[in-house]
């Protein structure tokens, strides 16, 4: 597959709302998109997950408010720790929005180091 066809799914978990968007090609081209209200986990989850389902993709990128544990091998890889946002403590998130059920390659970060990344990836195509 080309880069030109390539499909990456994106999902920011804020505090207020949730933004999800598919790209195409390049990661600036985005051709999907909806903003979510974050409200309790399962069903705000289960919603994220619903929206994802109905598309097709071929990797998927999820960055969270946290604290959250990003580290793959870790025993809660995927969670939402432990975090002042009342119910969100102690959830799996990638479980929840249905991740590993999709078949393709997916990460996880927190919503500062995700940016952070894309941007410095950005940057270093422009030198």
């Amino acid at each position: 597959m080309t880069m030109q066809h390539r499909r990456l799914a994106a999902v920011e978990l804020g505090g207020t709302s949730i933004r999800i968007a598919i790209s195409e090609g390049a990661c600036d081209n985005i051709v999907e998109r909806i903003t979510l209200k974050t409200g309790p986990p399962e069903p705000t989850l289960e919603e994220v997950r619903k929206w994802l389902s109905a598309r097709k993709f071929d990797a998927l990128g999820v960055a969270s408010f946290g604290p959250i544990q990003p580290k793959k091998g870790q025993k809660k890889y995927g969670y939402i720790t432990t975090t002042p946002k009342p119910l969100w403590g102690d959830i799996d998130v990638l479980t929840g929005i249905g991740a590993y059920s999709f078949g393709v390659p997916f990460a996880f970060d927190t919503d500062v180091n995700a940016p952070a990344v894309s941007e410095y990836r950005h940057l270093a195509r422009a030198d």
